[in-house]
């Protein structure tokens, strides 16, 4: 149901979406619609991208829980539920955590710098 916001997000970063594809399943809890989903993005852009969703999986990765918004979930704090994965830079979502490469340019043998966005969290 709130996918559509994180695909008009998706689109924001990285434009229009030029190719889908997907699979689901029900097979964890056998209903008529789907508990999980995972879904591969290609964009006009040529960036790709992609989601896992899952009703059934334990984690505290969903918006709820990372983000505080509603206060009926817990929160954990240190939980991303967005990773942006970029050839300079990393961001994870709703931390503001920032993996970056030092200097100009990426290498494998070079430990990444990590920072964090400051920000005022407001409803």
């Amino acid at each position: 149901i709130n996918l559509i916001h994180e695909i008009d997000n998706l689109r924001a970063m990285c434009g229009e979406v030029e190719a889908v594809q997907a699979m689901s399943s029900n097979a964890i809890r056998g209903y008529e619609v789907e508990d999980t989903v995972v879904i591969t993005f290609r964009f006009t852009s040529g960036a790709l991208g992609c989601f896992t969703l899952s009703d059934t999986a334990a984690g505290p990765m969903s918006w709820e829980q990372t983000s505080g918004e509603n206060k009926d979930y817990g929160r954990d704090t240190n939980a991303d539920c967005y990773f942006v994965a970029g050839t300079r830079a990393s961001l994870g979502v709703p931390t503001m955590k920032v993996w970056e490469n030092p200097g100009d340019e990426s290498d494998w043998w070079k430990p990444l710098e990590i920072s964090r966005l400051t920000f005022e969290e407001a409803d």
